[in-house]
């Protein structure tokens, strides 16, 4: 399940930056949710991409961000963000580095997904790749 997700990954724009988003509908079991949250953090190898889970927790983690970009990526070590959460803006956290997501970053994906799942935003979203267990949009700006 890693390749797949990898291929799509790969045919990003060299520079992209990414939100990473976990389904709201849950497919898999936590161990497999888990297994599969930082295989996006492959696109920063991959395609110099900005992924916003990428290991930037400061004091925990060695790499950093720069400013233009550190308000938009996971630096507290919070859960990836169900992707209804993320397109809707409604949250409790106090660090919800996702809410100008449209304006923020250029694509989504979703992991953890069932088969054929709706698009979780369909005015924004346009559908790139989806395979066993993600769905990866393009944001429409």
């Amino acid at each position: 399940m890693i390749v797949p997700i990898r291929a799509a990954l790969a045919e990003l724009p060299r520079g992209t930056r990414q939100l990473v988003t976990a389904a709201d509908d849950r497919a898999g079991p936590f161990a497999i949710a888990y297994l599969i949250d930082h295989v996006p953090s492959y696109a920063t190898i991959d395609r110099s991409a900005l992924v916003t889970r990428l290991f930037t927790v400061p004091g925990k983690q060695v790499l950093t961000v720069r400013p233009p970009y550190a308000a938009i990526v996971d630096s507290g070590d919070w859960s990836t963000p169900q992707v209804g959460t993320a397109v809707n803006g409604t949250t409790t956290w106090t660090e919800a580095y996702w809410l100008d997501w449209r304006n923020s970053y250029d694509h989504i994906i979703v992991l953890d997904t069932r088969p054929n799942a709706p698009n979780p935003a369909p005015e924004a979203l346009s559908l790139l790749r989806s395979g066993r267990m993600f769905q990866l949009y393009r944001i429409m700006h």
